[in-house]
């Protein structure tokens, strides 16, 4: 299973020809075209991301969508949670524990961990991180 579903792949390339686009709107079929993300898969992810609170839809002749804030206050996780919900490692750290033994199972304890690394992670790179190639940077030196 992969953490990251193809229709969040997708999201963040959309997400990143917005960020590109200097705070002006494009279009979903240009957005679309220029991250290579089928169209009408774009209208669902960009629905998404606006119900998130991510990308704002711009109405009339030069409408479309652009970032609801600067790309400095996006994170992946942000981008993340709004397509595919939250990223849990293991119902041990889901919004529901599994067995009700969370407090002395060892399994549980370093599931809890690793959360908080993933979130720590996905968390610590923003949209404009990515479109600086900061996020590269943060990822070879480690």
């Amino acid at each position: 299973m992969n953490l990251i579903r193809q229709e969040t792949d997708y999201a963040l390339r959309l997400m990143g020809e917005l960020g590109g686009a200097a705070g002006e709107s494009i279009s979903a079929k240009l957005a679309a075209a220029k991250a290579e993300v089928p169209y009408e898969f774009a209208c669902k992810i960009l629905q998404k991301l606006h119900e998130g609170g991510l990308v704002a839809s711009v109405m009339g002749p030069r409408g479309g969508f652009k970032l609801a804030r600067a790309a400095s206050e996006i994170t992946l996780l942000d981008v993340v949670s709004a397509v595919q919900g939250p990223m849990i490692v293991n119902n041990c750290v889901g919004t529901q524990a599994c067995c009700g033994r969370e407090d002395i199972c060892p399994i549980s304890i370093k599931m809890s961990e690793l959360q908080a690394h993933v979130d720590q992670f996905f968390n610590g790179i923003t949209l404009e991180d990515v479109l600086n190639g900061k996020a590269k940077e943060v990822s070879d030196a480690k």
